[in-house]
């Protein structure tokens, strides 16, 4: 007979002194090894910047996190997620030069469009997978190759593949609840935690759903109808609680170019919008598109609102104006003004970054020609602005609605005001 093994005996830690628990847990981490679960004091969570303003500045997102985080983008059809994912893909790339996986469920997305983008399409693996679980193998391949940013486009279209017998029995179209938010559920909890191990981020794209009826009967039934609420999103509870980032977006409107005619507002203002030529007056040139946080835990920057302009893939040159971002924020810090007929853009015209003899030659050069000297250091002085803008200026208002949704079935008490979040580098 074999030998019974003897059992370490268990240990009894209920009557140590605090100055042996002290010394027995310093004991234990000296003789750890390494290990990206554990945190040690000198930790820092280093973001890679979205490369926008908008979002690394006045939403105050700082970046993208790694260390297995998601993030998701959501707002209705047609409101530019995709050319935004497309774009911070891009940005990715040029910090860090790494690989990247692209994910269309949509089935919408072409190489020779993330391209004219600017993506290095050698670095860029674009996978329009048939079912979730091809897209959690190909993740998985994708880690082995040295990627750990991996974009899904969208929600709404991860679904598990249908077996052709339950096709063809008509077992497929019985009535079943809930069988999306189960994909989804399968998908985070099998593919996160390899995602975390390679310190990896996913970035998901998802779509507001439309309300069933928009009738007065309906809205009053939001306070016990499950099926009439405004503001849900496909995917089921692990798509608001998994993401530490949620961004909002909404379309504000089509903007045409710069006509010369009086107006308000930053589509009608020349340093913002290019002027008109013969071949695009009166035609739509770009997108004015909200761009609001209802969950960011990764700076607590709190709930802000800014704004991005999207090229449409129609245009010469498709994508996130960003330049056009950071024009409009230096008008509300008055950054670019004039001194009678001369124009300069900086704080004053005795601490100019450049002036202008004349209004049509400052925005020949900023809106026209766009300079890159001028604007890199006007976007850093719009940033440091933000940065110690404690006015509320870019603070959001979310209805009690949004905050259900956010938060669970019971809401707080609804939002009356603004939330005003400081973005100084100790809140940070």
């Amino acid at each position: 007979m074999a030998k019974p093994q003897s059992k370490s005996p268990l240990s009894d830690t209920r009557n140590l002194t605090v100055e042996q628990r002290r010394e027995l847990f310093l004991k234990g981490r000296k003789a750890e090894k390494p290990d990206y679960q554990v945190l040690t004091k000198d930790y820092t969570d280093e973001l890679i910047p979205y490369g926008l303003i908008t979002f690394d500045t006045v939403l105050g997102l700082g970046g993208i996190s790694r260390h297995g985080r998601v993030s998701q983008v959501h707002g209705d059809e047609g409101v530019g997620k995709s050319t935004l994912t497309y774009v911070i893909s891009k940005n990715y790339q040029e910090y860090t030069g790494e690989p990247l996986g692209v994910f269309d469920f949509e089935g919408t997305g072409t190489p020779a469009y993330l391209a004219r983008i600017g993506c290095d399409m050698d670095m860029v693996k674009l996978i329009q997978p048939d079912s979730m679980e091809a897209a959690v193998v190909e993740t998985i391949n994708l880690i082995d190759q040295g990627c750990r940013f991996f974009i899904y486009d969208s929600i709404p279209w991860i679904n598990t593949m249908v077996d052709v017998k339950d096709i063809r029995s008509g077992k497929a179209f019985r009535a079943s609840y809930g069988k999306h938010a189960q994909t989804m559920d399968r998908f985070f909890k099998i593919l996160h935690p390899h995602v975390k191990r390679a310190d990896g981020h996913m970035f998901m794209i998802n779509q507001t759903r439309a309300r069933i009826d928009d009738s007065v009967e309906a809205k009053w039934a939001n306070d016990y109808s499950y099926t009439n609420k405004t503001y849900v999103l496909p995917g089921g509870r692990i798509c608001r609680f998994t993401p530490s980032v949620m961004v909002e977006l909404r379309m504000v409107k089509e903007v045409k170019p710069y006509d010369g005619k009086p107006g308000t507002g930053p589509d009608k203002d020349c340093f913002v919008v290019e002027p008109a030529t013969p071949e695009t007056e009166g035609k739509p040139c770009v997108m004015r598109v909200r761009a609001r946080t209802l969950k960011n835990k990764v700076t607590g920057a709190g709930l802000r609102e800014g704004f991005i302009w999207i090229r449409p893939a129609t245009s010469s040159c498709p994508g996130i104006d960003d330049l056009m971002s950071a024009r409009e924020l230096a008008r509300e810090y008055n950054f670019i003004q004039n001194r009678g007929a001369k124009w300069f853009v900086g704080k004053s015209a005795d601490e100019a970054i450049i002036a202008y003899p004349n209004k049509d030659a400052a925005v020949e050069d900023l809106v026209v020609r766009k300079n890159p000297e001028v604007h890199a250091r006007l976007k850093a002085l719009v940033a440091e602005a933000v940065r110690a803008d404690n006015s509320g200026r870019h603070a959001s208002v979310v209805s009690a609605e949004e905050l259900e949704m956010i938060e669970g079935d019971e809401a707080p008490t609804p939002v009356g005001k603004a939330l005003v979040t400081s973005l100084d580098e100790d809140d940070a």
